[in-house]
């Protein structure tokens, strides 16, 4: 079992070690891009096979963040004692073995598997082949210079297969052996994955993100100049939404407008579109506000779009938008209202990351209502153990 100490060095000198085959994992990262865009892969996939100069650097320093993170394990997350003199902690400790199941996201491996290590995790991949020349780049940078201070070889192991569907299938039903699994992909690959997993999944379920526009109700003497402002700053935070990471999961892809603030913002958020190349598809109430803009189908409010375009309605208010999202004071209600994982107020959507949540990296996203609940930390991969002391007490005579 390796110590906080042990976890800790042993991380940054991941980090040392993929910073020195930098240019190695960048070739590799680059022919496997190309080769798929030889095949005709679709804009998402090409997006999340590159690796540039700046997420490298990302990767690297969300690696040495999570060295020097507390360590998870052992951590008393609370204690009473009882009146019979029984004292109760509820510690964190190790899941054991975690699956990972991914499509396409070669950066996800060298992610997970170093927050499984700081968790005290051991890691199984398996992936499609799609970035195989990059994993393998990954693989021969880390795997020695962990080896080298004790963590063990079959700690972490790799799979990577032209069709990854039925090795995934068998990883998540492996009952005993691997104690939960990781889901990384498109919703027919975690749909799947769902219907045959006999052990714990952490997934993120089929769902897009939409950026909601209120009007402004305060000081209604000043309502023009205080909503000239509030908009402007609504346009940033909705193009950034939905342009940062434009195939992320974290990617807004609708937008709702309240009716109140649809003829002032939305011709500013046409006008700042069309400068950055993103479609405005909008519906009926929308489109008078949008003159020249193609119209949504019902299916643009449901499902995340191909290329860069946004889907955008025009609502009467909260309790709508909030409708709409589920299929403060203001921000606050619509906080209460909406049933997502995340909610942001007056933030861009792409915040909803391990890493920018102080978390560490970007492990994953979880969906469900169990905990954990929305983007993954440290925690997420460690499980709670209830440790009893006592002096000698029995049951005897109790009721």
């Amino acid at each position: 079992e390796l110590s906080a100490r042990d976890k800790r060095e042993a991380l940054h000198a991941a980090a040392d070690a993929l910073e020195a085959a930098r240019p190695d994992i960048l070739r590799a990262a680059e022919g496997d891009r190309a080769a798929a865009a030889a095949r005709g892969r679709p804009p998402a996939l090409l997006s999340r096979l590159e690796i540039s100069e700046a997420r490298f650097l990302h990767l690297v320093r969300a690696i040495r963040t999570l060295a020097d993170l507390p360590d998870p394990v052992g951590e008393r997350v609370s204690r009473w004692v009882r009146p019979n003199g029984l004292e109760i902690e509820r510690v964190r400790v190790p899941l054991g073995v975690v699956g990972v199941c991914a499509e396409s996201r070669p950066l996800a491996v060298p992610l997970v598997a170093a927050a499984c290590l700081k968790a005290g995790n051991a890691a199984l991949f398996v992936t499609d082949d799609e970035a195989r020349a990059t994993q393998e780049a990954f693989v021969a940078a880390l795997r020695p210079a962990l080896s080298a201070r004790g963590v063990p070889e079959d700690a972490g192991q790799m799979l990577c297969l032209p069709d990854p569907l039925a090795a995934a299938r068998e990883l998540v039903a492996l009952e005993n052996r691997v104690d939960a699994a990781l889901l990384r992909g498109s919703a027919a690959f975690v749909r799947d994955l769902c219907e045959h997993a006999t052990v714990p999944v952490l997934f993120r379920r089929d769902g897009i993100c939409h950026v909601y526009v209120d009007r402004d109700r305060e000081n209604p003497d000043l309502l023009g100049r205080i909503r000239a402002t509030d908009l402007r700053q609504a346009v940033d935070i909705v193009l950034d939404s939905r342009l940062f990471a434009p195939y992320a999961a974290n990617a807004a892809t609708v937008a709702l407008v309240h009716r109140e603030a649809a003829d002032r913002f939305l011709p500013m958020l046409a006008e700042a579109a069309a400068g950055r190349g993103l479609e405005l598809r909008a519906d009926e109430r929308a489109a008078k506000f949008l003159p020249g803009a193609p119209r949504a189908e019902a299916g643009d409010f449901h499902r995340a779009p191909e290329g860069l375009s946004m889907a955008v309605a025009v609502v009467d208010g909260l309790d709508e938008a909030a409708a709409r999202i589920n299929r403060p004071d203001a921000a606050a209600r619509f906080q209460r209202l909406v049933d997502s994982a995340t909610v942001c107020v007056n933030a861009s959507t792409t915040f909803t990351d391990g890493s920018d949540f102080g978390m560490g990296a970007e492990i994953g996203l979880s969906t469900g209502k169990l905990d954990p609940r929305g983007a993954i930390g440290l925690t997420g991969l460690t499980s709670l153990k209830y440790v009893v002391r006592g002096d000698g007490q029995t049951r005897r005579g109790a009721p």
